[in-house]
């Protein structure tokens, strides 16, 4: 059976302290389902954002129903281990609320800002691709061993953590020429974003 359908809001508030967990709070009691942040440390792509990780684990600790995730983590901002790590976390923390959305990034400004290499998107998407499989590994409770031509793993799990009732929900964010049928989305039965805001560049 198909999931049911449900709706979801991208935020766009950079507020701070008791202002943010009122924010979030609005969002649940006005029957959103899912409560979603983008992944940007520029403000050239959205303007200003605040950082995913710990901005959705305060948005959780003060609603009860509302699940909270990223729309997406560029990839590579972040070894796959720590966004594991981070997300089993958050699932823990959140009573299994935390969805994990994970696209190969796309703003190439924000790279060259920071010094990481922006390489073309065939490698970009096959660097996510490889770090999906150590990620979903590791999220799927065994112990992972991958050597790939980015990511290196050995004998690794989760075991710094309580064992785990479930894991997070997983999307892939898909756009552009290397989002057809090859694409990682597809490869790992994961729903796909689409050509959405993420894959369209700055407006």
């Amino acid at each position: 059976m198909a999931d049911r359908l449900r709706f979801g809001v991208v935020n766009e508030s950079v507020s701070g302290g008791p202002a943010w967990l009122d924010h979030v709070r609005r969002v649940e009691d006005g029957g959103v389902d899912v409560f979603l942040m983008r992944d940007h440390f520029s403000a050239g792509a959205y303007g200003q954002q605040l950082a995913p990780f710990s901005a959705l684990a305060a948005g959780a600790a003060v609603t009860a129903r509302l699940h909270v995730g990223t729309l997406v983590l560029a990839n590579d901002f972040r070894h796959p281990v720590i966004v594991a790590h981070e997300a089993a976390s958050l699932h823990h923390l959140s009573d299994g609320r935390f969805e994990l959305g994970m696209g190969a990034g796309w703003y190439q400004p924000e790279y060259a800002a920071a010094g990481i290499p922006f390489e073309p998107a065939r490698q970009r998407v096959d660097r996510l691709e490889e770090a999906l499989t150590v990620i979903n590994g590791l999220l799927d409770g065994t112990k992972v061993d991958h050597s790939g031509a980015s990511y290196q793993v050995t004998g690794l799990d989760l075991d710094v953590l309580p064992p785990q009732q479930g894991r997070p929900r997983l999307l892939v964010g898909a756009g552009g020429p290397h989002a057809g049928g090859g694409c990682p989305a597809r490869r790992h039965g994961r729903a796909a974003a689409g050509p959405d805001q993420e894959h369209r560049g700055p407006r």
